[in-house]
This record gives C-alpha cells, sequence and structure tokens, in this order.
C-alpha cells in the first residue's frame, strides 16, 4: 500500500485513487478532511527572523492580514500548503470554519506520511520511496544467501617492515 493509499483510507476515502487523481472529495462537509492538513505555527514580529521572506508562518500571516483578518505578533496562523515545488513553499492560510478554496499539494502531504511512516518501516524493506510507490524495495539481509564468501575480500596478514613503537603511531 502507498503513502497516498494510506492517506486516502485514513481520511476516509475509498474506490480509485482520488488523490493521484487530483480529486478527493472534499465537497462533503460531514468527511471533509482538510483540518488534517493543517499546519500552525506561532508568527513573532518580522524583524525578530533573519529571513521571514522564506518562512511559511510569517507569508501566511501576511495573506491573513491582505484578507483583512486581525494578526498580532504572538499568535498563532494556520496554513495549508498549495504548491510545495516553489521556492519559498506557497502556502494559503487556514481559517477553522470557512471554505478553503484552494487545491492543496498531495504529493507534499504524501511525501510527509510517508517519511514518517519510514522510520518505523524502514527496518522491514520499506522505505519513503518504496512508500510513496507502493513497491518494497529488495533489501538484503545478512542471513540471506545474497552475500557469497568469493564477494568478500580475503584478508591477510600484515606485516610491517619493521619493529613498530608507540611513537610511530603519533
Amino acid at each position: 500500500m502507498s503513502a497516498t493509499d494510506a492517506l486516502c483510507r485514513y481520511c476516509g476515502w475509498e474506490g480509485p485513487d482520488p488523490v493521484r487523481d487530483g480529486n478527493p472529495p472534499l465537497a462533503n462537509p460531514e468527511k471533509d478532511p482538510i483540518e488534517m492538513l493543517v499546519i500552525s505555527r506561532t508568527v513573532k514580529e518580522e524583524n525578530q527572523y533573519v529571513n521571514p521572506d522564506s518562512m511559511s508562518n510569517v507569508i501566511a500571516a501576511r495573506k491573513l492580514e491582505q484578507m483583512g483578518e486581525e494578526f498580532m505578533p504572538g499568535m498563532k496562523v494556520s496554513w495549508i500548503v498549495t504548491d510545495h515545488k516553489k521556492s519559498p513553499m506557497e502556502v494559503e492560510p487556514y481559517l477553522s470554519g470557512a471554505k478553503f478554496e484552494k487545491m492543496p499539494d498531495w504529493e507534499y502531504y504524501a511525501r510527509r506520511v510517508a517519511q514518517t511512516l519510514a522510520y518505523v518501516t524502514e527496518v522491514y524493506g520499506w522505505d519513503e520511496k518504496a512508500l510513496l510507490t507502493g513497491k518494497r524495495s529488495q533489501q538484503k539481509s545478512l542471513s540471506s544467501d545474497d552475500f557469497s564468501e568469493a564477494a568478500l575480500p580475503s584478508e591477510s596478514t600484515r606485516r610491517a617492515d619493521k619493529k613498530l613503537t608507540l611513537e610511530d603511531f603519533f
């Protein structure tokens, strides 16, 4: 099962993969999983950041102010990533109870899920890439017959030309 399949199952979506099709069912407010995608962080005054133009939380706070919402430094701002490939990431503020009009970046969220799951599943051959594609990587284990003794380098005893003393190692 791929990470997007897991995300669909977690959100209660059934049938063909709606995330890869680009049409996840967000119309039904009873099953609206958009709140699971929300990222929230506190925003300080902009002059306290070295590069505020590259920070998602500052960008979301600016957009909130442009929308006419009240914002004060120290508040938490919530946003949803809409394009992670741009630099800085494109984010849209999220207001609880308001309809979110933009399309979330499903690839970004699938990668986040896969990265988190890979911490646990990597020992079983399911790394981040395998989780995203749904195909398990073929990892060799020490107990398998894939390692032959011919592949191992032969160890021969090494001899020094002279007797080594402690000073030779410094």
